[in-house]
């Protein structure tokens, strides 16, 4: 690290949209900035996912409220890198908001970083 800083072009979901049409699956992992990228999209994709950490559950929580707002959506939640839903079936907001507030205070064996998925479930 150089302690510099580089400018950046930012581009919104939306303005990407616009110019290469709305995909199926929209993947975030921006370190923390994902409610910054999602505040770019004025509505939904079928399928988003964005990462979680237990630093940083308030953004999360945000994320969904965000989201559950745009129409109905459903949500799971992957753990680290397992590529595999923790629940069986979709949840509602109320229910991932409910688990990403306790995995804080799991520990041991238990994940505690992931990707929260997001299902416009009425879209397509």
């Amino acid at each position: 690290r150089s302690g510099r800083t580089v400018p950046v072009e930012a581009v919104t979901l939306d303005n990407l949209i616009k110019i290469y049409g709305r995909p199926k699956f929209c993947k975030i992992d921006v370190e923390g900035h994902e409610l910054s990228v999602l505040h770019g999209l004025s509505e939904p994709i079928k399928y988003i996912a964005f990462e979680f950490t237990p630093e940083r559950k308030g953004e999360a929580v945000k994320c969904v409220d965000y989201l559950a707002a745009m129409g109905e959506a459903v949500f799971n939640y992957s753990p680290e890198e397992s590529m595999k839903f923790h629940f069986k079936k979709w949840v509602s907001p109320r229910e991932i908001k409910d688990y990403v507030a306790s995995i804080s205070v799991i520990n041991g064996n238990v994940f505690n970083w992931g990707d929260i998925y997001v299902n416009f479930y009425r879209m397509y």
